[in-house]
């Protein structure tokens, strides 16, 4: 096992991931931060953010909400609000923009487009 790191991603309703992992990259409060085997035990802050982790030389990302991560003997347990995987929210915004014409980072739009459709249906 030496060279690898256990990874735990939870959130409130769910285990996201449970694996060995080459590295981890965090979005601390202080600022983004790295995990490699051997890391030295911490207690982190996380904010809204990307984190990252790397299997077999090939990377994942993650979107994350708050939380916190434990780093201690090789093990990173990351506690979060949320944690979406990146490849899978892409096609989720390309549907909404598809199927509303309008971009998903224009939120109040958005709500307005969809309170419409409440009132029409």
């Amino acid at each position: 096992m030496a060279g690898r790191l256990n990874l735990e991603i939870l959130t409130p309703e769910r285990i996201v991931e449970s694996l060995e992992v080459e590295q981890v990259t965090l979005p601390g409060t202080e600022g983004q931060f790295g995990v490699l085997p051997g890391h030295a035990a911490l207690l982190s802050s996380l904010e809204i953010g990307e984190m990252s982790f790397s299997v077999a030389g090939e990377k994942t990302y993650y979107a994350v909400n708050r939380g916190f991560a434990e780093v201690f003997q090789n093990r990173v347990m990351v506690l979060v609000e949320t944690a979406e995987r990146a490849d899978e929210i892409a096609p989720t915004v390309a549907a909404i923009e598809a199927a509303t014409g309008l971009p998903v980072l224009n939120l109040p739009k958005l709500e307005e487009y969809f309170l419409e459709l409440r009132l029409v249906a």
